[in-house]
């Protein structure tokens, strides 16, 4: 009797330890996800369901990262906001600068004010001026990724680079093209081991009616151009995680 209830005990503490094994096992993992940005990672231009913008790519992005994780997210994102307003947001306020030591995941679109503020005031095509002023941009947005680097230097940060709403009739288009074909080159010098660097301008060239609300005089994307984005964030992610 007693050897019985000996050979009942130990097959019930293995049980316990295969269950628990299993359990751990299938545990999904805790990641802290934070967004930054303007308007664009803000979701503007994305239809609303139930006044929020599921189509845009920082919720499509979060969804897809929930099919395997516990996902805890924050978007930080401020339309209008420019790269220097980030640069001083992150700097002076303490609140997010906590947040973002903790994070394990960061996205940062920022740019595109500083962008359009530059091709508006082009009075003339000049190759050398638009060098310039592409550089201007990455030097600022070049600064936010090492201070978000200097807070966190294990985190995945995910950086995305700017496209074109303007088609080839458009009066902007020469002008922005310029300025985009420099500043994605610059860009890629930011990518390393934790920085990743998405680049959103080729699948957007031709397409820009289709995937935008330009010909509303709106250049943020419709459902479509956010679901571009979207996967190429996933994409971004899902290939370093893969390393």
């Amino acid at each position: 009797m007693k050897w019985n209830q000996g050979i009942l005990l130990l097959i019930c503490c293995m049980s316990l330890f295969i269950d628990t094994a299993t359990s751990r096992a299938e545990a999904p993992n805790k990641l802290t996800y934070i967004a930054l940005g303007d308007s664009l990672s803000a979701g503007i231009g994305a239809s609303e369901v139930d006044y929020l913008r599921t189509p845009a790519f920082v919720p499509k992005f979060v969804t897809h990262l929930r099919k395997t994780n516990d996902v805890y997210v924050e978007n930080h994102s401020v339309p209008g906001l420019t790269t220097s307003g980030l640069y001083s947001f992150l700097t002076q306020n303490q609140g997010i600068q906590t947040k973002l030591k903790n994070a394990n995941i960061i996205s940062i679109s920022i740019g595109g004010n500083d962008f359009l503020r530059e091709i508006r005031s082009s009075e003339q095509v000049d190759e050398d001026n638009f060098k310039a002023r592409a550089q201007t941009i990455y030097e600022d947005v070049a600064a936010i990724v090492n201070y978000v680097e200097s807070l966190n230097n294990d985190a995945t940060i995910l950086l995305f680079g700017l496209y074109s709403p303007y088609g080839d009739t458009h009066e902007y288009q020469e002008v922005s093209q310029l300025i985009l074909k420099d500043y994605h080159l610059l860009l890629q010098t930011l990518q390393s081991e934790r920085v990743i660097v998405i680049d959103p301008h080729a699948p957007f060239i031709g397409k820009e009616v289709q995937l935008t609300h330009i010909e509303d005089n709106d250049i943020h994307p419709n459902d479509e151009g956010y679901d571009i984005l979207a996967n190429l964030l996933i994409k971004a992610y899902e290939k370093e995680a893969g390393r």
